[in-house]
């Protein structure tokens, strides 16, 4: 699910020289979802020191008048540097206030109308039907200007039986001739703002001073309490963590697309997504804590983008720790999978230069590399001072643009431990540690101690790291950090017990290159790969579904040849060709019939994905004799990345899991 805190409507390239500042937006706009219209009065403050004359509009918009009170102002439209949007500029004098009429169509396409690659992006954008309506900021349905943040009144119509829902508090909600009038209030400063509007039925409740909504369309109402009390609960966790929340409402909103945006107040949720029972564990959470991180502490995006790994590590990671170390351990060794499979180094990039996830690529690192950084930090200075540091940031760079070197700042601060060079290695340089042992002695002190005489090797460029290290002696396990810097560091650790055995890192708490004795075969390995190809074998290779399925898994301008050596394959067969290759959770009996983890697999009526180590490369068995069942999978099986082996059922995941994995190159036995 595609997650994201805020959307920028104007991207900072360059701004033409006349470019006016915009402090303030009271918007009239009326909604019309039988033509997909929308009507749009904005009047509009301009800074005092603005005194520019020009300002960015979508060029989907329609201007049809600018006005300075009573008197007609002259504009002219001309071509923008920025893709999407025009530039609206006069030559009167004119005060401090503008009021500009506009008016554009967003409607859906017709109903069984092919859709362009370019209205795909559009239709996330802005998009006005019977079903209900969106309109985000990055289509330019307002002005704006040189301003980074501004403060918006928002009044909306919209059809009888309608409600509307926008960033900041619910005002008013009258009835007029035209339909229900809905007032809304952003007191605070904002990077842009959205309409959401549907036959909505809403629901409420108290957290202290807060008021919890859900706007679901009337199928959906029964799931209203769900996601109220879970709402509740996730707002008082982090207000314990991180202070008072931000705002005085946050909702629920279902929308009509297969969307998951987070913004300022609310998060806006696609129907199919809200459903789904999981959401409401995971994703919910992650997007009640956006308000804290992203929507009131923003993101100054020339340092690049901090808040995704934060609230992924605060939020989904945290409930990873809920449920156990060995929870959380899953969680952080398949964030660096993720990093292994689909960062290579040509695709690598600093988070100073991570702005959103695009790709799988730019997911592992602006998400997983800086949930593990933000790990690291707090093993760092310890949990106590880390939680404090964050604490101390959600208050005093609310309503600010912030940095990375912002947050390390409050770390060192608050902790009163120097964290010197630590912003430069994981956030202003690409990379990750490769860690190795290099050699390992056992002996003895003078005192009858046994002593570890261990040498760890780095691949350049090294980096200054601590790193946890498990000593099991006899009848007990000792933990140690030791600080790692530069191409080889010697470590002395000292047991009274006679140790059996050695592991670096055990727990996956640094972020490093995994080394691939330490990963299980897993569908990312498949998808990371820009090359990978599919084949059909048999029966399969004639239908319609095993083609679709084939086409979706194929990269892009790659042929099904499957000639090229060295990439990953997916083979579809009614039943694995390579029985040998198949580790001990796969299981064939005597009469042939296929027994995965303890699944007894149904070919006819089922479909089984087999993750494996093919002899050039990552290797994809789908296994089934129906290829109606192959028909769901081309747009879930790339959602499963982390798994080694999954069994569908009509489209539905009925088993998951992953290949077991005994050793590792960080591990040494004596």
């Amino acid at each position: 699910m595609v997650t994201t805190s805020f959307l920028l409507c104007i991207a900072a390239l360059s701004t033409p020289p006349s470019l006016a500042t915009i402090s303030h937006h009271a918007i009239d706009a009326a909604i019309f979802p039988a033509t997909g219209r929308i009507e749009v009065e904005d009047t509009i403050d301009l800074a005092p020191s603005s005194g520019g004359s020009t300002l960015y509009i979508g060029s989907s918009m329609d201007v049809q008048a600018v006005e300075a009170g009573d008197r007609a102002i002259h504009f002219d439209m001309g071509s923008s540097e920025q893709p999407g949007f025009s530039l609206l500029t006069w030559t009167d004098a004119v005060s401090s206030r503008l009021t500009i009429r506009c008016t554009a169509e967003f409607a859906p396409p017709a109903e069984g109308a092919g859709v362009e690659r370019e209205y795909q992006a559009m239709e996330i954008a802005a998009r006005i039907g019977s079903s209900g309506a969106y309109v985000s900021p990055s289509v330019g349905w307002y002005p704006s200007g040189a301003e980074e943040l501004a403060r918006f009144d928002v009044a909306l119509t919209v059809p009888k039986g309608w409600l509307s829902v926008s960033e900041g508090r619910r005002v008013s909600e009258a009835s007029t001739t035209r339909g229900t009038r809905i007032e809304h209030s952003a007191a605070f400063p904002l990077e842009g703002i959205h309409l959401c509007a549907g036959p909505y039925f809403r629901s409420e409740a108290m957290q202290g001073d807060t008021r919890v909504e859900t706007y679901f369309f009337e199928a959906d109402t029964s799931l209203a309490p769900t996601y109220l009390e879970a709402t509740v609960g996730y707002l008082e966790r982090y207000e314990r963590l991180y202070g008072d929340y931000p705002f005085s409402r946050f909702a629920v909103v279902e929308n009509f697309m297969p969307t998951g945006y987070g913004m300022p107040t609310f998060t806006l949720l696609g129907q199919r997504v809200i459903r789904l029972p999981f959401i409401v564990r995971t994703s919910l959470g992650h997007e009640v804590l956006h308000n804290w991180w992203g929507n009131s502490v923003y993101v100054d995006q020339s340092t690049g983008n901090w808040c995704e790994g934060l609230t992924s590590y605060c939020a989904d990671y945290a409930y990873k720790v809920d449920q156990g170390p060995t929870a959380a351990r899953r969680y952080r060794k398949d964030l660096l999978k993720g990093y292994a499979d689909y960062v290579s180094l040509e695709r690598d990039m600093p988070l100073a230069r991570f702005a959103g996830r695009i790709d799988l690529a730019t997911r592992a690192v602006g998400y997983g590399k800086a949930a593990m950084v933000f790990h690291m930090m707090r093993a760092r200075i310890g949990e106590e001072a880390f939680d404090r540091s964050l604490r101390w940031v959600a208050q005093a760079y609310r309503w600010r643009k912030t940095s990375w070197s912002d947050f390390f700042d409050a770390f060192e601060q608050v902790s009163g431990r120097s964290l010197d060079g630590e912003l430069e290695q994981w956030v202003e340089r690409p990379g990750a540690p490769d860690i190795s042992i290099d050699r390992v002695e056992l002996g003895r002190s003078a005192s009858g101690e046994y002593r570890i005489d261990l040498e760890l090797r780095q691949q350049a460029p090294s980096f200054s790291v601590d790193v946890p290290v498990r000593i099991t002696a006899e009848d007990q396990i000792v933990h140690r950090v030791v600080r790692i810097d530069g191409a080889t560091t010697r470590v002395l650790l000292f047991s009274a017990k006679r140790p059996y055995r050695v592991d670096i890192d055990p727990g996956y708490d640094v972020f490093r290159r995994l080394h691939a004795a330490e990963m299980e075969p897993t569908l990312s390995q498949f998808f990371g790969d820009p090359a990978r190809t599919a084949m059909a074998f048999g029966a399969l290779r004639s239908s319609d579904d095993t083609k679709a399925l084939i086409a979706a898994l194929s990269a892009p301008d790659v042929s099904e040849s499957g000639e090229e050596g060295g990439h990953a394959k997916a083979l579809l067969t009614s039943k694995t060709p390579y029985p040998e290759r198949l580790p001990p959770e796969a299981i064939y009996d005597s009469s042939g019939r296929l027994s995965i983890d303890g699944h007894n697999f149904d070919p006819d009526n089922e479909a089984c994905v087999l993750a494996l180590a093919g002899p050039v490369g990552p290797e994809l068995h789908i296994i089934t004799s129906s290829p109606e069942q192959l028909a769901p999978l081309g747009r879930k099986l790339s959602h499963y990345g982390r798994y080694s082996f999954l069994v569908f059922r009509s489209g539905r995941n009925v088993v998951k899991g992953n290949w077991s994995v005994d050793d590792s190159p960080l591990s040494h036995g004596f």
